[in-house]
C-alpha cells in the first residue's frame, strides 16, 4: 500500500497558529509588545506594528516604559518643550518657558544696563549699584542686595567674579574703592578682557577725549587712543578694541590695536551719520549695531577683524534692534516691537524667544538664561522690570 505524503492537520496546526501569533503581534499594541501588563498605565504611547513612540507633545523623561510617556512637555516647569529642558524657575506654556520677574520698579533714570555670569545679575539704580543672586528658593534671601551707592549718574557696570566696576562722575569705582579718577575725565562705557579694564573717555579742561585701560590688579593707566570727538561706545579683547567717535563729519566704528604702548591712530571701518552703539567681539568677527533714522531702532551688522567697510553683513533684516549681546554661537537682541530674539552668529532667520514685553533693552545672557529689562515711565523717572527666560533647546 502507498503511503501518504499530505501532511497531518495535527502537524499544520502549531505553523499556523505561530503565523497568526507573528501576524497578531505586527498588530498589537505595546503592552504585549513591550511586556506591559496594563496599557492604561502607559498612557500616551502611539504604536504601530510592534513600535512606539510618544505621543506629540508628551515625553518619557523618567525612561521608564513601564509607564508610558508620562510627562506633559507642554506644561512642565522642568521638562518644558523637551526632557529635561528646565524653566528655571519661570512656567512653561505651550512648550515655551514664560519668562521670570526677578526685580520691579527700579529706577534707571541713569543707565540701563545690565552685567550677568552663572551667580549673579549686576544692575545699576539711580541710588546705585545691585547684585542679584541666582538661584535662591522662595523661603530664602531672595539675594537682591544693594551693595553700592552713587551720587552721580552710574553710565556703565561690568563685573568679573565678586569684583564689580563702574563708571559714574569723574570716577571709575570697584566695591573696594576708587579705581581711577581724574579731573577734567568723564569715564564712559566699561569693558573688561582678559587681565584689564578699558574704558571710553570724555575730556575736558585739557583732558583729552581717549580711549584707556588699566590692569584689574592695578598699575599704570595706558591711553590707547586720543580724539577730536567722545567716544562713544566700546568692545575690547585681549588684542584689538573698538570703539564709535565721530571724526570730522562722519560717526563710525573703528578699530585699533590694543599693545603695551598707546596706539594714536585708527581704521575707520564702517562709517555712517549716526553714531554705532554697542560692540561685542569673537575670535573671528566684530558684532555692532548703527543707527537707522528711527527713534529706537538700529541694525545689526558683524565684520571680520581684518575686514573693511564694504565686507560687512547685515545679519538681521531688520531696523529696530535696541540692544543685543554675542553668546557663543547666537547673538540675542530685543527690538523696539517688544520681543527677545535670536539669530546664529552667522545670520539666517531669528528665532522668538518672547514676545510682548514693554520697550525690552540691555539684554544679556548667561548658559542657561536671557536676562533683560523692561522700561515703562514711572510717575517721575524712568523705572525698569528685569526679567529672565530659560534659553530655548538648540533646535527647537
Amino acid at each position: 500500500m502507498a503511503t501518504s505524503t499530505r501532511p497531518s492537520p495535527h502537524a499544520a496546526a502549531p505553523i499556523a497558529l505561530a503565523a497568526a501569533l507573528f501576524a497578531g503581534l505586527l498588530q498589537m499594541s505595546c503592552q504585549q509588545v513591550l511586556d506591559i501588563p496594563d496599557r492604561s498605565a502607559a498612557p500616551h504611547l502611539e504604536c504601530a506594528q510592534g513600535s512606539c513612540t510618544c505621543a506629540a507633545g508628551y515625553g518619557d523623561c523618567d525612561a521608564d516604559l513601564t509607564n508610558g510617556c508620562e510627562t506633559d512637555l507642554q506644561s512642565s516647569p522642568t521638562h518644558c518643550g523637551a526632557c529635561s529642558h528646565d524653566c528655571l524657575g519661570g512656567g512653561c506654556e505651550q512648550g515655551q518657558c514664560q519668562p521670570l520677574l526677578l526685580a520691579s520698579s527700579i529706577d534707571v533714570s541713569a543707565a540701563a544696563r545690565l552685567s550677568v555670569d552663572e551667580l549673579r545679575v549686576i544692575y545699576c539704580s539711580a541710588d546705585g549699584i545691585h547684585r542679584l543672586e541666582l538661584g535662591a528658593s522662595s523661603s530664602d534671601d531672595p539675594g537682591d542686595h544693594q551693595v553700592a551707592t552713587s551720587s552721580d549718574s552710574v553710565l556703565s557696570v561690568v563685573h568679573r567674579d565678586e569684583a564689580i566696576y563702574w563708571s559714574a562722575g569723574s570716577a571709575i569705582t570697584s566695591l573696594t574703592g576708587v579705581f581711577y579718577q581724574q579731573a577734567g575725565a568723564k569715564p564712559q562705557q566699561l569693558a573688561i578682557a582678559g587681565d584689564y579694564l578699558f574704558w571710553t573717555q570724555r575730556g575736558s579742561g585739557g583732558v583729552a577725549h581717549s580711549v584707556n585701560k588699566r590692569a584689574l590688579l592695578g598699575g599704570d593707566v595706558v591711553e590707547l587712543t586720543t580724539l577730536e570727538e567722545p567716544p562713544d561706545l566700546l568692545g575690547a579683547s585681549t588684542s584689538t578694541f573698538y570703539f564709535g567717535a565721530r571724526v570730522g563729519q562722519q560717526h563710525g566704528l573703528f578699530r585699533a590695536s590694543a599693545p603695551a604702548t598707546p596706539i594714536v591712530t585708527w581704521t575707520p571701518l564702517q562709517t555712517t551719520m549716526m553714531v554705532v552703539l554697542s560692540a561685542a567681539l569673537d575670535e573671528h568677527y566684530v558684532y555692532f549695531n548703527r543707527p537707522t533714522g528711527k527713534a529706537q531702532g538700529t541694525e545689526l551688522w558683524r565684520l571680520s577683524h581684518d575686514g573693511e567697510a564694504d565686507g560687512a553683513t547685515k545679519m538681521v533684516d531688520s531696523d529696530d534692534i535696541r540692544s543685543f549681546t554675542l553668546d557663543g554661537d547666537y547673538l540675542y537682541f530685543t527690538d523696539s516691537n517688544g520681543s527677545v530674539q535670536r539669530v546664529g552668529d552667522d545670520g539666517g532667520s531669528p528665532e522668538l524667544i518672547v514676545g510682548s514685553q514693554n520697550n525690552p533693552t540691555a539684554v544679556a545672557t548667561n548658559s542657561q538664561a536671557v536676562f533683560w529689562l523692561t522700561t515703562y515711565q514711572g510717575a517721575s523717572s524712568t523705572v525698569a522690570d528685569l526679567l529672565m527666560v530659560a534659553k530655548p533647546p538648540v533646535g527647537q
